[in-house]
């Protein structure tokens, strides 16, 4: 039974005080539970409001009665919630299973769960079952899920397939690579959560990124942008096609990016950058550097790197400049893991690579920033997270949580959710018109403080109401790939 209640000290009549444009309706509490999955809606319950789906969990390793909970986006009561063997980290994607005409529900986590949710009632439909520990690759995909796609039915069972990566073997502590393996890209059957196809990372790293599929050409062949590596080692981001893939081997993939130390593992965004027709890749690479790859040649557009830095954001795509190509607004993290100093925000054009705007506000956090029009002027504005602690480690002291939004066109930073006592690490709001009264409704999550940066203690999940028109533009969730469509 999920535990609802105060977790931990705040005031919501703090976050009632914003300006009327800007309004809380309902906050809900999560006792003893914390998340690094990023909120996805859809209608659950059929009343034309689309509710919330959140990975959460306990503290790593430990067991959770709510390690997939359904909140009620109009009131914010809780809808179902579903147990787990260890934290639910991916972010959940909506298909159909079943017979009804609610969507149902798809998400990853640590120890190898994946499971496929009734979304009316938040009964498993099935749950992913480790095949062996051999060392090939049906036996490597065992560790840990990330963020599936959702693709067309391969398996002719009329129900739409999983395209999905599992790696990342908590037990490996040595600097040395040991115990490493190698993480497995997969194709997943939709109806019954068995392996279709697997093949291990062409380099023969880990993986941790949540694979991409587009159609760079909009020809109808989808490719699959996929990265290796990890925070202290090197790897790549590569390019196969979902063709190579259900032949069950990635071997001749495109390395778009190789680099040592780091490796690929936010998720890139798929964008037109110099109007050629063909989408461009942008990614992040974890050891301090924005990239933008030509999807037509392949040769590297630009590259903004900043020296002892990590990235651990997807970067985040927006038309601030008002020339209609996407600009490129992320956070570098300064200093390594888990010692980092500090945050550093940049945007970047899109067309040039050069830096348009550069601060430092608070301290790490891997929530990526979301972009959409506030004003209605026709450029994008971005909305970030922000942490302020100490900024000396892990030890968080009293950490203050804020919601900023920076409007490049005015050059102005403005604080839309004031000062709280929380935290948000690795959680992507979710921004759109939840109730269908076509304005803006944002949903995010905070945390608990508590000791260190990566323990939970309680979960609070808030939907606040804009008086903004919905424009239909911007990148408005985790994974949206792509500001106007996904292919």
């Amino acid at each position: 039974m999920i535990r609802i209640g105060i977790a931990w000290s705040i005031s919501i009549l703090v976050s009632c005080s914003i300006e009327p444009e800007r309004q809380v309706t309902w906050s809900t509490n999560l006792k003893s539970l914390g998340t690094y999955s990023s909120p996805k809606c859809a209608d659950l319950n059929g009343d034309e409001i689309m509710d919330i789906v959140i990975g959460a969990g306990m503290n790593e390793k430990e067991n959770s009665d709510s390690a997939v909970v359904a909140i009620n986006g109009l009131d914010g009561t809780v809808l179902w919630s579903v147990p787990g063997t260890d934290q639910m980290v991916g972010s959940a994607v909506f298909t159909r299973i079943n017979d009804d005409k609610i969507p149902d529900v798809v998400i990853g986590g640590r120890s190898a769960q994946l499971k496929a949710i009734d979304g009316s009632n938040g009964v498993q439909l099935w749950r992913f079952e480790i095949e062996h520990h051999g060392y090939d690759p049906y036996g490597l995909t065992r560790f840990n899920f990330f963020s599936p796609q959702v693709i067309k039915d391969q398996n002719n069972d009329g129900i739409s397939d999983l395209l999905i990566a599992n790696g990342g073997n908590i037990s490996a502590y040595k600097a040395d690579g040991t115990d490493r393996y190698p993480g497995v890209l997969t194709m997943i059957s939709g109806s019954t959560g068995q392996l279709i196809v697997a093949d291990t990372m062409p380099d023969g790293r880990e993986t941790y990124m949540s694979p991409i599929v587009t159609d760079l050409e909009r020809d109808g062949a989808l490719e699959i942008i996929y990265g290796s590596g990890g925070e202290t080692m090197g790897g790549s981001l590569y390019m196969t096609t979902l063709d190579q893939l259900i032949k069950g081997d990635i071997s001749k993939s495109r390395v778009l990016s190789k680099k040592h130390g780091h490796g690929f593992i936010a998720p890139p965004v798929i964008e037109d950058l110099n109007d050629d027709g063909v989408k461009d890749i942008i990614a992040n690479w974890h050891g301090g550097a924005m990239m933008a790859i030509d999807g037509s040649s392949f040769h590297v557009l630009w590259e903004k790197t900043i020296e002892g830095t990590e990235l651990n954001t997807t970067p985040t795509p927006g038309d601030a400049n008002g020339d209609g190509i996407a600009d490129f607004f992320t956070v570098f993290s300064q200093g390594a893991w888990p010692s980092n100093t500090g945050a550093i925000q940049i945007l970047v054009d899109g067309r040039s690579g050069v830096v348009l705007h550069q601060d430092t506000i608070g301290c790490t956090g891997f929530s990526s920033a979301l972009s959409f029009d506030s004003d209605g002027n026709g450029t994008e504005e971005f909305l970030f997270s922000v942490n302020e602690y100490n900024c000396r480690g892990i030890y968080l002291g009293q950490t203050q949580f804020r919601l900023l939004v920076y409007d490049y066109h005015r050059d102005k930073t403005e604080e839309w959710f004031p000062p709280i006592q929380a935290k948000n690490i690795g959680s992507t709001p979710w921004l759109g018109d939840l109730d269908n009264d076509e304005k803006l409704e944002l949903i995010f999550c905070l945390q608990a403080n508590y000791n260190d940066i990566g323990s939970f203690y309680g979960l609070q999940l808030y939907r606040m109401d804009f008086n903004i028109m919905n424009s239909g533009t911007g990148w408005t969730e985790y994974l949206s790939i792509s500001r106007k469509s996904i292919l």
